[in-house]
């Protein structure tokens, strides 16, 4: 007689918690470094700064979108987790799941960012 229980479904449960570990963790980092290279090519004065932000940022979003996919497939944005859900690339839970480490990983990266940035830098660009 087969095992219908629990057991049966726990390699693909334990697959979608990692990449959501995975997300959250991308997102922690993709928000904490992009961030912190923003400010940092604004403080350094750079006559461009604003084309030094964003090659920062395309550097940036593609080492974690890159690092990412193997586990999760780096979507690194709640409105790309809700597009694949839409057009039927994921379940509803996994997409959830993701969407919800997305957010508090950009929360958790971002207060990191104020721990470590000090504070009249924190006003000056905030």
């Amino acid at each position: 007689m087969k095992n219908c229980g629990f057991e049966m479904f726990y390699p693909m449960l334990k697959k979608v918690w990692r990449a959501a570990l995975s997300e959250f963790l991308a997102m922690a980092l993709l928000i904490f470094v992009s961030s912190a290279g923003a400010i940092t090519c604004l403080q350094a004065g750079f006559t461009s700064s604003t084309s030094a932000i964003a090659i920062v940022q395309f550097i940036c979003l593609s080492f974690f979108i890159l690092a990412a996919a193997p586990a999760s497939g780096g979507h690194l944005n709640p409105a790309i987790s809700l597009a694949t859900m839409l057009t039927g690339f994921s379940s509803p839970v996994r997409s959830f799941l993701y969407i919800i480490a997305q957010t508090g990983g950009a929360a958790v990266g971002s207060l990191a960012l104020k721990v470590v940035v000090a504070e009249e830098v924190a006003e000056m660009y905030s």
